[in-house]
């Protein structure tokens, strides 16, 4: 990254997400993802070299690159792209983002690299000019690796001074920074589903069966243990599982599990935040 782009960071916000509000191997795998260091099959082959294919495992069209994990045209990675990026439009809303300044962030993460922030932010406010220039510079892939541009946290510290609200600036960017993160970190998480589920190799024998039962056994759980954001997952139609794509198949259960995870280990967090806070009002 040239000095000129690496200004238009708002590196205090990225900073503070990443070493106080994301979890430890979260932020490892950030910076991996963000320098490319991460074990795409283009790393792996030039680290080994034993042969090894370099092409995305998903796809198996494309070099596998950091850049293209956030950009393979497999089906099942660009649903769960969209579906992602359909959350952070709901967060956005639900935080009382500027109205306009959402629907560019979300129109620019849903273009996939195809539009361009200046292009997007046409006919908009004569305030938002200086972030789709600033933005554009950036790039989209680092946007979705969370380095979002100075001029994005400007728009929305006006919206927050005008409307009156008593919402932390440093929250919402900190909110917009661990979800773009997400988006990315969710296509590492179906490609290394793809990769290495012991299961995804035998689905054609009687493992098949164990898969459709673990299926089950979720379905009838329900919503029960998920996140609120999450309880789509259990509203799925997967009936006919037999006709359903393995990867969907495989994909839906990854999913589910996770986010039943992630209730308790958020629940744990919150706790202890909480505790924290006691600990330190009885000790003043």
């Amino acid at each position: 990254m040239f000095t000129d782009t690496f200004d238009e960071v708002d590196w205090s916000q990225v900073h503070w997400t990443l070493n106080e509000e994301v979890p430890r191997l979260f932020q490892v795998w950030a910076y991996k993802q963000m320098m490319n260091l991460a074990a795409t099959n283009k790393n792996l082959r030039r680290r080994h070299r034993d042969g090894r294919s370099n092409k995305c495992p998903c796809c198996t069209l494309h070099v596998e690159t950091a850049k293209h994990v956030i950009l393979c045209p497999e089906e099942g990675r660009v649903e769960v792209f969209m579906r992602l990026s359909e959350l952070l439009e709901r967060w956005q809303y639900n935080i009382n983002t500027d109205p306009e300044l959402a629907e560019c962030i979300v129109e620019y993460v849903q273009g996939r690299g195809q539009k361009l922030m200046e292009e997007i932010v046409w006919g908009a406010p004569e305030r938002f000019n200086a972030m789709g220039w600033s933005q554009d510079k950036i790039g989209w892939q680092r946007f979705l690796e969370g380095m979002i541009s100075k001029e994005i946290t400007r728009i929305q510290q006006q919206h927050y001074a005008l409307s009156g609200s008593r919402m932390s600036l440093e929250r919402w960017s900190s909110g917009l920074i661990t979800r773009l993160l997400e988006i990315t970190h969710g296509q590492w998480v179906y490609r290394n589903f793809i990769v290495h589920d012991p299961v995804l190799g035998t689905i054609a024998t009687a493992r098949k069966e164990e898969l459709l039962r673990e299926i089950e056994r979720q379905r009838e759980l329900g919503d029960a243990g998920l996140l609120e954001e999450d309880k789509y997952l259990a509203e799925v139609n997967l009936e006919g599982l037999e006709d359903t794509s393995r990867e969907r198949q495989h994909y839906w259960l990854l999913a589910i599990k996770t986010t039943r995870k992630a209730k308790i280990l958020r629940e744990q967090r919150e706790q202890q935040q909480a505790d924290s806070r006691i600990t330190r009002e009885t000790g003043r």
